[in-house]
């Protein structure tokens, strides 16, 4: 199996000249005087450093504008099978197997490629390859632009690329299983984003409901998965009947006497009529007089079962498409009515289930929803997660995105197995800077679960893979040996972008205030620009201090947290303020006065 161990980019976007390791065992240098590269075995970290079934991570950082997102694109290029500009690139590709087999890519101009022992004495001479390499890839990105133009690498479907970020999934979510209930394929923006909610939030339903290994502690997965009913059709029924000047919305009605499961129940059937009507299946029918019905029937054939109440309503119903509408909505609450457990508080009722007691529940709801995938693609109830039921809110927005990286991978990783899919298991999984919205104990955790999920993953196939990641994270950057980093900085003078790596101090296992001054290139010192300002400006204003004012610069002053700062600044007001020292020295003589005493 190859995997990627050195790139060189002569001219791509923003980056000209600038090369990167992503193999620690090897010292590569090019001289571009001439056109020769030397391969040079060196120690690097130990085999097996990253785990069994991780060949290597590598970091790329840099301050902004240096080209790290754009690093990744390069590669993305240059080894996805599918990308069409592959023989295009200006650039050397290097890759190695597991018998130090070297590969290598590289433009006519490059006359030799030698390797050299670690004393760089030359072994051998290494051919070159005519056609590019080729690596099965998984893709994590975490920003997102829903503008980007669709010729966009991370907006495409190319073989031999699993993208995995939010502003390709956003398209593919939908194209993959469709709308059934859209005409001629051609669907408004609100369609792709609910889809795209639908099937996230199934991803993680089923990760969490089939991910089974030691892992799962450290990764401190939610316990619940809440069901709750999706009101964005009531939200934007009820302004547009605003700004329309009409009537308001019926309003459903719960009997007291209902209870929990019946109250949650009769909600999501209320709602999901609301958003038939706000998704627009609804055109030609009088949907709005048909829910005030409903309504009614239900308050007066109160029953201990709101689902089999709502079925007998439908079969009150004379328009053919409207049955049908009413029983997408009815099979949904049937099989939440069957496998869900109820809860409820003072304020509202909710549907859940105990992800690990109720396994089979959840699968069975996992099957149902497959089988009917009207589901993935409209909005017929929200699942949310939670660690426990003492509180109304749920998961941080950094849990969230944990959940949606690892259920992405679990998806691109083994659920396309089952599914029958012939795509291979991706080797080189590239995430572009995956931390953002983490808080930092997340941050701190990010690498060791990453690792121990992938070796874990790769394992079950007998692979092994690789990791190559950005990130502005010194949490993150200090679990990496600088072995291990390609440190781009990008001069704005000279407008262009070195690799700083080998006169970098070592980043593994280093203070993090450290790797700010000398791995991200932090050179206006380490506390805001603000609170720098205000120092500043403080310390002049003491320099014009008089009496008059001395008593609220002192208070200015107690605001720094410093404390060295602020005993500089308070010593340096009261070296001005006579008043204090007089004060200062009444109070000293006093104390002796009362001791002699």
């Amino acid at each position: 199996m190859n995997h990627l161990c050195y790139i060189y980019v002569f001219e791509y976007r923003n980056l000209h000249n600038v090369d990167m390791s992503f193999d620690s065992r090897y010292d590569f240098s090019l001289d571009r005087k001439r056109n020769v590269l030397s391969i040079e075995k060196r120690k690097g970290v130990a085999d097996g450093f990253w785990g069994k079934n991780v060949y290597s991570l590598t970091a790329i950082v840099g301050n902004n504008g240096a080209g790290k997102s754009t690093a990744l694109r390069f590669i993305l290029e240059a080894l996805v099978e599918g990308s069409g500009s592959r023989k295009e690139l200006k650039g050397m590709i290097v890759t190695v197997d597991d018998e130090e087999g070297f590969s290598i890519y590289v433009p006519e101009e490059l006359q030799r490629v030698y390797r050299c022992n670690v004393k760089g004495v030359i072994i051998d001479s290494i051919d070159k390859m005519e056609d590019l390499p080729s690596m099965e890839t998984l893709y994590y990105g975490s920003h997102f632009n829903p503008l980007t133009t669709p010729e966009d690498i991370l907006t495409m479907r190319w073989t031999g690329l699993m993208n995995i970020s939010d502003g390709y999934l956003l398209t593919r979510d939908l194209q993959d299983y469709g709308n059934n209930l859209a005409t001629n394929g051609i669907y408004p923006f609100r369609d792709y984003a609910t889809a795209f909610n639908s099937q996230n939030q199934y991803r993680i339903c089923y990760f969490l409901n089939q991910y089974d290994s030691a892992i799962k502690k450290s990764l401190r997965l939610p316990k619940y998965l809440m069901i709750f009913p999706n009101k964005a059709g009531q939200w934007a029924l009820t302004h547009k009947l605003k700004a329309a000047r009409k009537s308001k919305l019926p309003e459903i009605v719960i009997p007291e006497n209902w209870n929990a499961r019946n109250k949650a129940l009769a909600d999501i059937i209320y709602h999901n009529m609301l958003n038939v009507e706000a998704d627009g299946m609804t055109s030609g029918l009088r949907w709005i007089p048909l829910l005030r019905r409903w309504i009614k029937y239900a308050v007066e054939n109160q029953s201990n079962n709101i689902v089999d109440t709502y079925l007998a309503f439908i079969q009150t119903i004379k328009s053919e498409r409207e049955k049908q509408l009413c029983m997408y909505i009815y099979e949904c609450a049937n099989i939440l009515a069957n496998t869900c457990r109820d809860e409820s508080n003072v304020f509202y009722s909710w549907l859940y289930y105990d992800i690990e007691e109720d396994k089979a529940c959840i699968e069975m709801l996992l099957g149902w929803i497959v089988s009917h995938r009207v589901y993935l693609t409209c909005r017929f109830f929200d699942m949310q997660y939670a660690h426990d039921f003492k509180t109304t809110t749920f998961l941080s927005s950094g849990e969230q995105e944990m959940l949606n990286l690892y259920s992405r991978i679990y998806d691109s990783v083994v659920r396309i197995k089952q599914r029958g899919f012939s795509e291979d298991t991706p080797q080189l999984f590239i995430f572009d800077e995956a931390e953002i919205g983490y808080h930092p104990e997340w941050q701190r955790q990010f690498v060791n679960n990453i690792v121990k999920y992938l070796n874990d993953m790769a394992g079950r196939y007998n692979l092994r893979c690789q990791i190559v990641l950005t990130s502005h994270s010194p949490i993150i950057l200090s679990d990496i040996p600088v072995e291990c980093c390609n440190m781009l900085l990008k001069d704005d003078e000279k407008n262009e972008t070195v690799n700083v790596t080998k006169s970098r101090k070592q980043t593994f296992g280093t203070n993090v205030f450290e790797l700010y001054r000398d791995s991200f290139f932090l050179n206006g010192g380490m506390m805001g620009e603000f609170a720098s300002n205000y120092i500043q400006q403080l310390n002049e204003e003491i320099d014009k201090a008089n009496e008059d004012n001395d008593e609220f610069l002192e208070e200015r002053i107690s605001l720094i947290g410093d404390r060295v700062i602020r005993d500089y600044l308070m010593s340096k007001l009261r070296s001005h303020d006579k008043k204090w020292l007089k004060a200062y020295y009444s109070r000293a003589l006093k104390e002796l006065d009362d001791e002699q005493d």
